[in-house]
């Protein structure tokens, strides 16, 4: 956390972690650092801002003791304003209390901003913000302290209704904006609301929604039709233009929904076979990141869709990561994953009930499908259809990790079915249990062993067995049980057991480890007030999660680490090294450790979703989720460049840095205020100059005139020299490149390049480590992508949708 130590904040968010107060926080913080002054307020700032540029919202909760955790009280210390979150809750939190306490050592009341989510004033606010002490002089010359009660001014959220709550949370930050810049509210919600209007209308005039982008392509093909000469043709090319950079927007949306390959068509087809024909710069820089060439990290897209032809209500993914079945209650199918070919197709019987119609795999040469009152093997090899005989209907179904056999749990009997369909043995539960009437809860396996977690009414069952024999190594039922998970890892079982909700509102889980090899326990915690939905294991830490927070565990002892608070439920999660990941219902995907949470959403996807993410199953480093009212299944994967290399070692050369601030001045004149930095290419013919409005201008030094603009993220520049591999120049920032063509227009978006070596570009991450990637010209990008579409075509419907060529 050294690194944490001195970042500043322009504000901190202190609320109760708990709804209304935690939505309203998330939105004002999210509203906040996007929030850009309008440029017609921003030369009456006086320290030059145009943003808000960092919030703090923290995610946890107070310890047990008086003192905040190192980087929250940092954090607070280095904040300008503290903004509070104030509803009755908030007055009854602990933690929520010393943040205050905290503030207040180091900055005055003024710097305290109050927003009112829920309650009246007199029960919400903080007792010392409804006063101010008056000093006055008596006639004898003593001091005298006298309270004035005051009332804050608060930007009030509270309303019947979501979408009127999310109308007062666009005028609360509105009235925290000027507070923090230190502007009067009126004029800057005047500036906004016109600012706003032009947005719009450029969004409308230059984006365009469908049906713009259908009245652009009738007109192109009216003056097609038209025949005129001159005009007409000018007029066609700029309407041509049009159309191809509104498709940079239909790529986005369509990435969004997982629908890459429909991406690439609508980009390709407006994109020339050669650039000598000239080409739209926009639709290119688009189809740049729909192909993924340049990315070094292992960012996630999608890589194939399964679809049906009605909404699917449950799917499965092979352990081999070959083969997918999807089901709409109807019929249920299986794809290659892969190619997406149809491999299999299994109708629901008519007179059977949807609910007892299900599949799983049986390694990846069979599917196990209940359908009624008959269960089967069906060889995805064959046409091979083979009855289950002596297995109970109304099962549940648990596949092997390794793929060599999957379980039938019904009736308290587990029966063992092999890849090939043949009944290995079958376990009486009630000879472990001497009791029949529960369902499977979890279920895990690991070196050839099986651990399935049981619950009936009021009880909790666990049991190992090996998965090649069936023979019991372990067995525990434990009372008063309401909710039961658990794994195994080696020659360890980890489980927790939560109890049922006493008198005082509370309950009680029981984490336990325990030694199956040697028929020990290594530990055993009970945790007070938590239920757990989810176990799981990373190299040191245990997590156990419920619907609103995971709490870290040490693996080896069973110290508790961290805990954090959840403001969406998790729908999937997985480790890598001692890291937690998991996506929430927001399609966020975040991880957390010892340390942090962190939102790392922007860096596992390429295109995050935009479609809201009901389910997602995760198989080793794939990702298959499921949008809400979909039809279809969609199948996110890093592509797998074998051509980027790591295994070199480089200098990381930023460049001759050469500022032009004198030269510059000369061209711009007083418009000099506002460039943050500048630099000479390194051929020296041209200028950049970052400005503080995030825009970048580019001036020939020949002509003194501008030849280019566009906005950036960029926060520093470090050089900009002409790639002779490329044909281009490459400006680069500091985590960040574009790629320039003749015009100056951005073609390409990349991570660092610091250099050019044996051909190729020489690429750096933010952890300074060094990629050796191949160039990829205009050319050999159109060549991929019709490798990649292969002659496809999407469906009329999303030509229609879309209005594609």
């Amino acid at each position: 956390m050294e690194e944490l130590k001195n970042v500043h904040y322009d504000a901190f968010i202190s609320y109760r972690h708990c709804e209304p107060d935690s939505f309203i926080a998330k939105k004002i913080h999210s509203k906040l650092e996007a929030f850009k002054l309008p440029k017609a307020v921003r030369t009456k700032v006086k320290n030059g801002k145009t943003g808000i540029e960092r919030v703090f919202k923290d995610e946890d909760e107070l310890p047990m003791s008086d003192n905040l955790l190192d980087p929250i009280e940092n954090a607070l210390n280095n904040s300008d304003f503290l903004i509070i979150i104030c509803s009755p809750r908030y007055l009854e939190s602990r933690w929520c209390m010393k943040e205050l306490e905290v503030f207040l050592k180091n900055h005055d009341r003024e710097h305290i901003l109050v927003v009112l989510a829920d309650g009246e004033p007199e029960n919400s606010f903080p007792k010392i913000l409804t006063f101010d002490e008056v000093r006055t002089t008596d006639e004898n010359g003593n001091t005298v302290i006298t309270r004035r009660e005051i009332e804050p001014l608060a930007a009030d959220t509270r309303d019947e209704n979501k979408k009127e709550v999310l109308k007062a949370i666009d005028i609360a930050v509105l009235k925290l904006s000027a507070e923090i810049f230190g502007l009067n509210y009126d004029d800057l919600k005047r500036r906004h609301r016109k600012q706003k209007i032009r947005r719009m209308t450029a969004i409308f005039g230059s984006i365009g929604a469908a049906i713009l982008i259908f009245a652009v392509f009738a007109m192109i093909m009216f003056i097609k039709i038209s025949g005129q000469k001159e005009t007409i043709s000018r007029q066609y090319d700029e309407l041509q233009d049009r159309y191809a950079s509104s498709m940079e927007t239909v790529s986005e949306q369509l990435m969004g929904t997982g629908r890459r390959k429909e991406a690439a068509y609508a980009l390709r087809g407006v994109l020339p076979d050669s650039d000598q024909d000239g080409y739209n710069s926009d639709a290119l820089r688009s189809l740049y990141s729909v192909m993924d060439v340049y990315d070094i990290t292992g960012k996630n897209l999608p890589q194939n869709i399964y679809e049906m032809e009605s909404e699917i209500d449950s799917y499965g993914v092979s352990f081999d990561n070959r083969y997918i079945w999807i089901s709409d209650g109807y019929s249920i199918i299986v794809f290659d994953i892969e190619s997406g070919r149809t491999v299999k197709e299994v109708e629901r019987k008519a007179d059977s009930d949807p609910e007892w119609f299900k599949a799983a795999f049986c390694g990846s040469e069979g599917l196990i499908v209940l359908n009624g009152d008959e269960i089967d093997y069906c060889s995805l090899s064959g046409n091979e259809v083979k009855p289950l005989e002596d297995i109970g209907l109304y099962s549940d179904f648990v596949e092997a990790s390794d793929g060599t056999a999957t379980f039938v749990v019904y009736d308290g009997i587990i029966s063992c079915i092999d890849n090939k369909g043949s009944l290995l043995y079958s376990i009486d539960l009630e000879d472990e249990f001497d009791y029949d009437d529960y369902s499977l809860a979890s279920s895990s396996s690991d070196n050839g062993n099986v651990m399935m977690c049981f619950l009936s009414d009021r009880d909790g069952y666990v049991i190992l067995f090996d998965g090649k024999t069936g023979e019991v190594l372990f067995s525990v039922r434990d009372e008063e049980v309401m909710g039961i998970s658990g794994f195994i890892s080696g020659d360890k079982i980890y489980y927790s057991e939560s109890g049922f909700f006493r008198q005082d509102g509370y309950n009680v889980t029981s984490i336990a480890v325990y030694d199956y090899v040697n028929s020990q326990y290594d530990w055993v915690r009970k945790i007070s007030n938590i239920f757990t939905d989810n176990i799981i294991a990373s190299e040191n830490n245990l997590y156990i999660i419920d619907e609103t927070m995971i709490l870290v565990l040490d693996r080896y002892y069973g110290d508790t680490k961290n805990f954090y608070y959840l403001e969406n439920p998790l729908i999937a999660c997985w480790c890598r090294g001692d890291r937690l990941y998991f996506i929430n219902f927001d399609n966020e995907v975040h991880y957390c450790d010892d340390y942090l949470l962190y939102d790392y959403t922007k860096y596992f996807y390429v295109n995050a979703p935009s479609s809201k993410v009901i389910s997602a199953i995760r198989i080793n480093e794939d990702l298959f989720c499921l949008f809400s009212q979909t039809n279809y299944i969609v199948y996110y994967s890093a592509d797998k460049n074998d051509c980027i290399k790591t295994d070199f070692e480089t200098e990381d050369v930023y460049g001759e840095k050469k500022t032009a601030d004198e030269e510059l001045k000369k061209i711009i004149g007083e418009d000099q205020k506002r460039v943050r930095e500048s630099l000479y290419s390194d051929d020296q013919k041209y200028i950049v100059a970052l400005f503080s409005d995030h825009t970048i201008k580019i001036y020939d030094t020949v002509s003194m005139s501008e030849v280019n603009w566009f906005e950036t993220d960029f926060d520093t520049l470090v050089d900009m020299r002409y790639s002779t591999l490329a044909n281009c120049y490459v400006l680069s920032g500091r985590y960040n490149s574009v790629l320039l063509n003749g015009k100056f227009e951005k073609i390409c978006n990349t991570n660092r390049i610091v250099g050019e070596k044996d051909g190729n570009f020489i690429m750096a991450d933010n952890t300074s480590t060094y990629y050796s990637v191949p160039v990829i010209d205009y050319n050999e990008l159109i060549r991929r992508t019709d490798v990649y579409l292969n002659g496809y075509e999407p469906s009329e419907a999303v030509k229609q949708k879309y209005n594609l060529k």
